[in-house]
């Protein structure tokens, strides 16, 4: 597996298991971040599907099944948000999301069509393991409609990760540095924005108090 894919995934298990589930305002700004970054969920993997070469059929054809399991997640995050009492419109996108998703279009289009795959390996990974701990803080304070998304990643996502891994193993060297290269940058970026969110819900105790 990846060298540094033990220390990154304990990175990002750090910042969630010190990120204020409990405050609603924060869960809030968290689903609306996510909804931003994963509507282009699908649209990744099928710009992606559609660079790959004719050698890489089987990646080609796993990618565009991968987008239709994904179609609609963002929808999930949106209705828990709205189920929360919030709209969209409360949360507006921040810097570190858009630095999120938008880099990947440009890997891409611009590296190797599968270096997307350290993106999708960090998050559905990161889901797989902490989803359920996630999900336990929420039911202590939100009613079950209003958490969804996390239920259904982590339920969703062990077999994912399980196929990532085996796609990723089967790469060759050089292209396994451009997932590798991806999946620290995305457990770096993920990290920034669960940071970011905290920062928001300060400044906004701050000018409240």
């Amino acid at each position: 597996m990846l060298p540094n894919y033990s220390r990154h995934m304990a990175m990002m298990s750090k910042v969630i298991h010190s990120f204020p589930w409990e405050d609603k305002y924060a869960y809030g700004m968290y689903l609306a971040q996510t909804y931003y970054y994963v509507k282009h969920s699908t649209r990744l993997l099928a710009v992606a599907a559609g660079r790959m070469a004719d050698h890489d059929l089987a990646y080609h054809r796993r990618f565009l099944e991968h987008a239709a399991e994904e179609k609609g997640h963002e929808t999930i995050a949106l209705k828990d948000l709205k189920n929360l009492g919030y709209t969209l419109e409360d949360f507006p996108e921040l810097p570190e999301t858009r630095m999120f998703w938008e880099t990947q279009y440009y890997k891409v289009e611009h590296v190797d069509p599968l270096s997307l795959m350290g993106y999708i390996l960090a998050l559905e990974a990161i889901a797989c393991q902490e989803c359920p701990w996630i999900k336990s803080q929420l039911d202590k304070h939100y009613r079950p409609n209003c958490h969804t998304f996390i239920k259904v990643h982590g339920e969703d996502d062990p077999e994912h990760v399980t196929k990532a891994r085996a796609q990723i193993e089967a790469l060759s060297p050089e292209r396994i540095r451009h997932v590798e290269g991806n999946f620290d940058q995305t457990a770096i970026c993920f990290q920034s924005i669960l940071e970011a969110i905290c920062d928001k819900v300060q400044e906004r105790k701050l000018l409240v108090a």
